[in-house]
């Protein structure tokens, strides 16, 4: 239904077009320029996030114009063993330190694990889960980016244990490195990292990947039409 609207209002298709790549390039990318930024940079502190940024922005580019959607499978096969390996070990290992299961959840302050809060909550309120489900429904549902993954195919106590071991650590977007820095030792620290980076560059080069189609198929063909795919 929602490509036979697409298909019979062409202002549709090209407003929607528009939309996926703004954002795909402002919104999910820059989300996860950030992530990655955050990380590089306790290995290399004398640099800037946007220093981190730019260059993940010129190695994503590089790889996706040289490995394309072919490379964005294997690199999610190898990342994905990688990345699940190391936060099973190191969920237990936080688990562990925290003192149990048990004495995390007594421990929590009230009211920290529940996903509906009161409207004056600062962070997520519970009117905002509408826009919540919007959002998600845009992107598992509509979006290239995932839409693309799926036709080339063939954790909560995490940061209870972190709330515990750090703190005093004030911004939850380094919750995550903090752990791995923390708790895995070197080798497995290594591996670890080297998934991280290859689900960082399969992100940015499926976005990059999926920003290109749409540009071919709904922008270029338009005016183009005889433009050969080679």
């Amino acid at each position: 239904m929602f490509n036979a609207m697409l298909q019979s209002n062409p202002c549709a298709r090209y407003y929607y077009s528009a939309l996926t790549l703004l954002l795909n390039v402002v919104v999910e990318n820059a989300g996860t320029h950030y992530a990655g930024a955050l990380l590089l940079q306790i290995l290399v502190p004398g640099w800037e996030l946007w220093h981190i940024t730019v260059a993940l922005a010129v190695v994503a580019g590089l790889y996706t114009v040289t490995g394309g959607l072919a490379a964005v499978m294997v690199t999610d096969a190898i990342q994905a063993v990688l990345l699940l390996g190391g936060s099973i070990i190191m969920t237990v290992a936080a688990v562990n330190r925290a003192g149990g299961w048990h004495v995390m959840v007594a421990a929590q302050p009230q009211g920290y694990m529940s996903l509906i809060r009161p409207v004056s909550d600062p962070i997520m309120p519970w009117p905002g889960l509408l826009g919540v489900f919007i959002l998600g429904l845009f992107f598992f549902a509509t979006n290239q980016f995932i839409a693309q993954r799926m036709l080339s195919a063939g954790s909560v106590r995490e940061g209870l244990a972190a709330w515990l071991l750090y703190p005093d650590l004030t911004r939850p977007d380094l919750v995550y490195p903090t752990l791995m820095f923390d708790l895995l030792p070197p080798g497995l620290l290594g591996l670890v990292l080297a998934g991280f980076l290859a689900a960082l560059t399969s992100a940015l080069d499926s976005s990059l990947n999926a920003a290109a189609t749409v540009v071919t198929m709904d922008w270029v063909r338009r005016f183009w039409p005889d433009l050969s795919s080679a």
